[in-house]
Parts: structure tokens; sequence; C-alpha cells
């Protein structure tokens, strides 16, 4: 039942959104690359921490984040019942806007070095971005069965959004632990991404499933691998 379901419904769009995002990540990056280079944006070896053998281009982030809103544009234009669903237009604009900061953030981190304190005060406005879109959580499955309702108490901000405050207190500080997460685990080559590929495949794989079925979400989890995977 699981594998007819999965078949079924969508999957022709769903290789065709990855493919779409393997190829035009490859060909970002690479142009990314050589950009990185001419403008000398690049990490130097030493002695301490960075053991390369040769300066290795920076800005590979620009490279996944114009990869990723093309695509996600592409199907916007072409085709937007596909991205759009339980997934909103604003909640997608808030998500873009997060995105921008991030890649604005680092890119002003890998010219300048930002201090840290710089940077974790731009973190914080930047996980606050997704959640005036109206990205949250109202409530999480209990083991014993039902659900634990997290939409009480509600702050209105007029012309924004409302605001759960503990669903979206949870939203928040997982979206800010995910990103200092991602950080840290920059000093591999491949790590960060094939660590962010590998959870894109299960959010992909499970909204594929009969109790989970979000063919939107699924969607730009599907992008999100490609866009990894390219890098």
């Amino acid at each position: 039942m699981f594998f007819t379901h999965f078949i079924g419904r969508g999957i022709g769009e769903a290789v065709v959104a990855f493919m779409a995002a393997l190829v035009v990540s490859v060909c970002a990056t690479f142009a990314v690359r050589r950009i990185a280079r001419k403008l000398r944006i690049v990490d130097m070896p030493s002695v301490e921490r960075k053991r390369h053998e040769r300066p290795v281009a920076l800005l590979g982030g620009l490279g996944l984040f114009v990869s990723f809103w093309l695509v996600i544009g592409a199907f916007l234009w072409l085709h937007p019942d596909l991205v759009l669903g339980k997934v909103t237009l604003v909640q997608l604009a808030s998500v873009f806007l997060a995105t921008c900061g991030i890649i604005a953030l680092g890119i002003a981190d890998e010219i300048r070095d930002l201090r840290p304190r710089t940077r974790f005060i731009a973190t914080l406005f930047i996980a606050f971005a997704p959640l005036l879109g109206g990205i949250g959580l109202d409530g999480i499955t209990n083991p014993f069965g039902g659900t634990i309702g997290l939409d009480r108490p509600q702050i209105y901000i007029p012309v924004v959004n409302t605001l759960l405050m503990i669903g979206d207190a949870v939203i928040f500080f997982w979206l800010l632990g995910m990103m200092y997460t991602t950080k840290l685990l920059d000093g591999l080559d491949g790590l960060a991404t094939g660590i962010a590929a590998i959870g894109g495949i299960m959010i992909f794989l499970l909204t594929r499933t009969p109790k989970f079925f979000q063919p939107d979400v699924g969607l730009l989890a599907d992008v999100f691998v490609g866009v990894c995977l390219g890098f």
C-alpha cells in the first residue's frame, strides 16, 4: 500500500525537481567558486586549524541559496499548485527572507570575520523571521495518544501574524540550534551538506506516506536534497 501511494502521486514531478536542483547546483557551485577565486575570497591554510594544502574558495552557501530558489521559483511560475498547498506564499516568502539573511550574514562573516556577538544577534533576527510568516507549531504528538497542544497563549501582532507563545518558541530555538549545529559541522568537505541531505531525504519520504502526505513540503525537501548533493 505504501509503495502504491508513493509511486502514484507526483513522483514524476519529484524526480524532475531533484534532477533540476542537482544540475543547477553543480553549475552554480562552479560559478561561485570561480567568482570567489577571482575576488580572492578564499580560506587560507594555517598550521593551527586549517590544514588544507592550498587556498579554498569560500561563498559556497551562495551557490546553495541561488540553486534552491531558482528551482523553487521555476516551479512556482510553471506549476504553483505543486509548491503551494499547506505551504502558503506568505510562509514561503518568510523562508526566503530568512535565507537572504543567512546568506548576507555568511558572506559578511567570510569577508570581514565578524565578532561572535554580532553573528549571534543577527542569527536571532533570522530565526524570528519565519515565525512572522506563520511557520509555527500548534501541537506535538502524544506517545500515549492524541496531541499536546502548543497553541496557547497567543499574541496578535497587527498586519503581521498571530504568534503562539509556546509553539513558536519551540520553533525559534530549534531554528537557532540547527543553524549553529550546521556551522559547527562545517569542518570537513561535504559533512554539513551531507547530513542536511540525509535530513531532507527523511522529510521527503515521510511526506510521501499516507499518514503525513504533504506533497508541497515534500517538493521543497526534494529540491533541497538535490541542491545539497549537487554542491
